[in-house]
């Protein structure tokens, strides 16, 4: 049994409804649990404010004045927690299982661990790929092919572990790690990062590293918080035996084509990961990737629909110029 109160950090942009959900989830599945949620919002206008403002029981909400940000709203909300051991949780995400205090235990008594996140699953309760290893060049041009997606859509994630199986090398490579997110057996393991959907930490580990950095604004704050941990010296570590719910736009579908600004941030967030971690080279060399890219489907969409080829080629300044980060 845990005696120590857990902060429950959430990010809010106009996910009222989503966190209502969150919030009665945990009062179900966490009645064990002393705890407080911390809500940082970063300037919602779907009437979060008044909602949440009005609520006082175990409840931190702090309203920002424009949206600063992912990583830097939960630098925000870290802070205002009152505990030793913190939760970051995505906004549209459930916790139903019932046992979170046993899981807590575990991060609060081994010290060596920096960052311990649960398996995730979609609503239709398919494996949602959560871990993996540290992000390279080839990571990300096979991302923004959806590589990925195009295996889970059309079931092929078991002839890849049969692939695997016969060419035993394949498994300390990213199609790998990759593959084990999808494995049956109910393990506890180490991994070079988990996803930001659920991040379960020491307020004391968080602080050591100086928190999320805040020139990523969206995308890759959380594999570049996992790999500093680890330079620190501790450890990444996955347990598979719970399960927390997390939408990731499962239920909103989008008919149009068009890029949008959440797209920006992953390409962008993408390339200074790079930059930041592998090499100035590598970043350089995704970022000519993207412009052809970019190039190659502004081309095409000229072909059927000019308003959406716009917003391809009108992103391409911003990919061949560099974004001005802050030093850290």
């Amino acid at each position: 049994m845990i005696d120590k109160k857990i902060s429950f950090v959430v990010v809010n942009y106009n996910y009222r409804e989503d966190i209502q959900k969150l919030i009665s989830s945990l009062s179900i599945s966490c009645f064990r649990l002393p705890y407080e949620i911390v809500i940082v919002d970063n300037a919602s206008t779907d009437g979060s404010k008044e909602y949440f403002s009005g609520l006082s029981e175990n409840i931190i909400y702090r309203y920002m004045d424009k949206n600063i940000g992912y990583g830097a709203a939960n630098n925000v909300g870290v802070a205002l927690s009152s505990t030793d051991t913190i939760v970051l949780i995505n906004p549209d995400t459930l916790i139903e299982d019932e046992g979170f205090d046993t899981f807590i235990a575990i991060v609060q008594n081994e010290k060596k661990i920096g960052v311990f996140a649960p398996k995730v699953v979609y609503p239709d309760m398919q494996i949602q790929p959560n871990c993996g290893a540290f992000s390279t060049l080839k990571t990300f041009i096979m991302q923004s092919l959806k590589i990925g997606y195009f295996v889970r859509k059309f079931g092929l994630v078991e002839n890849l572990k049969g692939v695997v199986s016969y060419l035993p090398f394949l498994q300390k490579t990213f199609i790998g790690t990759y593959l084990d997110n999808f494995s049956d057996q109910v393990t506890c393991k180490e991994c070079d990062w988990v996803s930001g959907a659920c991040m379960i930490m020491r307020k004391e580990v968080f602080n050591e590293i100086k928190g999320f950095d805040e020139n990523f604004f969206l995308y890759c704050e959380d594999e570049d918080l996992c790999r500093r941990i680890s330079e620190h010296g501790y450890e990444i570590v996955i347990d598979t035996a719970f399960t927390i719910v997390h939408n990731e736009g499962f239920i909103k579908t989008r008919k149009s084509k068009a890029l949008t600004p959440i797209a920006k941030y992953r390409y962008q967030s993408s390339i200074y990961y790079l930059e930041k971690h592998v090499g100035r080279v590598s970043a350089f060399l995704l970022r000519i990737f993207y412009v052809f890219q970019h190039l190659f489907n502004g081309m095409f969409y000229l072909l059927f629909d000019w308003n959406t080829a716009k917003t391809y080629f009108e992103f391409l300044p911003e990919l061949l110029f560099p974004v001005e980060r802050r030093q850290r």
